[in-house]
């Protein structure tokens, strides 16, 4: 049997997931749900975390990684239920990003691995990006504040200094 690494975690839980939208295992297949008209793409984008399997420990983890596991699985429980309440109409899009910027921190901290990490920050880039967008249109129809959209700007912008940073660290290494 292969011994799955982290890269390998992190594709399943970042890639394959997009075919579990609707499906878990050991659940009947569904057809995926249409894509709503006015459906931020955000929402698309956690979705396959959404539905992918808990990061489980190994018999070869020590108390660090055993935690960090359970972390990460914790950070994406909170996720599930911030996307549950912005399906049933109770939150905005927008609240899907703390839960998100969570689920990302976990991430980053439980591969060890640069390129793990770094494909962590770019979906969290992506989603930062969709969240500014969707909060700018609010902004702009006065539903919000600008306090709320600067918020979200410096977390987008924090973000991609992030990714940067963590591109720049692979490159020295690759030296």
């Amino acid at each position: 049997m292969i011994k799955p690494t982290r890269a390998t975690t992190v594709f399943t839980i970042l890639s394959t997931a997009w075919l579990w939208v609707w499906a878990g295992p050991g659940v009947p297949a569904q057809q995926p749900k249409p894509a709503d008209a006015d459906e931020p793409p955000v929402v698309a984008k956690v979705r396959p975390i959404l539905k992918a399997k808990p990061v489980e420990p190994s018999k070869n983890d020590d108390e660090l990684k055993k935690l960090l596991k359970a972390r990460y699985n914790t950070a994406v429980r909170l996720l599930r239920a911030a996307y549950d309440r912005v399906e049933s109409g109770r939150d905005t899009p927008e609240s899907l990003f703390q839960p998100f910027r969570l689920v990302h921190d976990a991430g980053i901290e439980l591969y060890d691995k640069l390129a793990d990490q770094i494909a962590m920050r770019e979906l969290y880039l992506e989603i930062a990006k969709e969240v500014e967008k969707f909060t700018e249109t609010r902004f702009q129809d006065q539903r919000i504040s600008v306090m709320e959209l600067e918020s979200v700007r410096y977390q987008r912008l924090t973000a991609e200094i992030e990714l940067i940073r963590a591109k720049k660290k692979l490159k020295a290494q690759a030296k």
